[in-house]
């Protein structure tokens, strides 16, 4: 025996090294398999917390492209029983946690996503940068007059455009309030309003029927309805807020928008017929903590970065808009 060793151990301690290295040797070839059969990551396995990877730039945006998008934007809220609206505003990000993540994630996001079993167009924007800036576009016109989208779009230029309010198709007044930059366009009194500070911050109120509201300190204001999620909650009541009109109660094709609790607003387009129910839970699914529904069926339209992607069925008497093109870009 040398040193505390016994020679005669050794062809059995070589045997078993000998053993343990063969079997980590074919561990390693086995995952090298399995890897190069899995193939490089995609878009759709990447977390939604990492979604500013999924940005595309103005030029690229493409149903090809689209579809390759990530999965529906997951929220941490259990969905609770459908139930009449509680009328007090909330405050998108108060309290919340995550508000700091926002500043790596991009000012303005597009793309196609399947949710509820529906293929839907989702806009994802910082209302408080410039590239998601919200603001309203209405005819020059109105309440009297009409205009085609797309000249509402170049007046506004920019990122991203969608229909606004309900207007009445033989009048053509809108339904509800309209701020736009601090100053009331029109006065409706009736619906949900999303409100935008000077700043950005986001906020959803129910508006009293028939009476004046007192706007100041908002810059934007677009009141529509009605409301699909209050708080996380789905909270969907039609009849109460005082809608009588069956292309609203029914199922249509819808457009709609909503907040997140780290601030951003999410707009959801959806060219299939749904029910007021179905776009809340889609709404819910991308993750909203408010939401409202906006003008749909033949008004429902949708501009991203000079692509017409859903072009509406008629004219239009205002427009909710997303951010601002960059100087120099031009609006087809």
């Amino acid at each position: 025996m040398l040193g505390g060793y016994d020679p005669k151990r050794f062809p059995l301690d070589l045997t078993l090294f000998l053993v343990v290295f063969a079997c980590v040797s074919a561990l390693g070839v086995l995952q090298c398999v399995l890897a190069s059969q899995a193939g490089p990551i995609t878009r759709s396995e990447l977390p939604l917390d990492s979604f500013s990877s999924l940005a595309e730039t103005p030029n690229e945006v493409s149903d090809k492209a689209a579809d390759k998008a990530a999965q529906p934007f997951k929220s941490e809220r259990a969905p609770s029983e459908v139930k009449p609206i509680k009328i007090a505003p909330h405050r998108a990000g108060a309290g919340n946690s995550v508000q700091s993540r926002a500043v790596a994630q991009p000012a303005f996001w597009y793309g196609r996503r399947s949710c509820q079993g529906v293929s839907i167009h989702v806009v994802m924007a910082d209302p408080r940068r410039q590239d998601g800036s919200l603001s309203v576009q209405c005819a020059p016109g109105m309440p009297r007059d009409a205009e085609p989208f797309s000249n509402l779009v170049r007046a506004a230029s920019p990122r991203a455009a969608v229909a606004g309010t309900y207007f009445s198709t033989t009048t053509l007044s809108p339904v509800g309030d309209i701020v736009v930059n601090g100053r009331q366009m029109h006065f409706g009194g009736f619906g949900t309003a999303l409100t935008a500070s000077p700043s950005g911050d986001l906020e959803f109120k129910r508006v009293p029927w028939a009476r004046h509201v007192d706007w100041s300190g908002c810059k934007t204001v677009l009141a529509a309805g009605p409301t699909l999620l209050r708080e996380g909650a789905v909270e969907v009541d039609p009849v109460g807020e005082g809608y009588r009109d069956p292309h609203v109660l029914g199922s249509a094709s819808r457009c709609a928008i909503g907040d997140r609790r780290d601030g951003y607003l999410v707009v959801a387009c959806i060219p299939t017929s749904v029910s007021l129910t179905r776009l809340a839970a889609i709404m819910h699914e991308l993750g909203c903590w408010n939401a409202m529904a906006l003008d749909g069926g033949g008004s429902l339209c949708l501009y991203v970065d000079g692509e017409y992607i859903i072009r509406p069925g008629r004219e239009l008497t205002n427009i909710l808009t997303i951010g601002t093109r960059r100087v120099g870009a031009t609006v087809e």
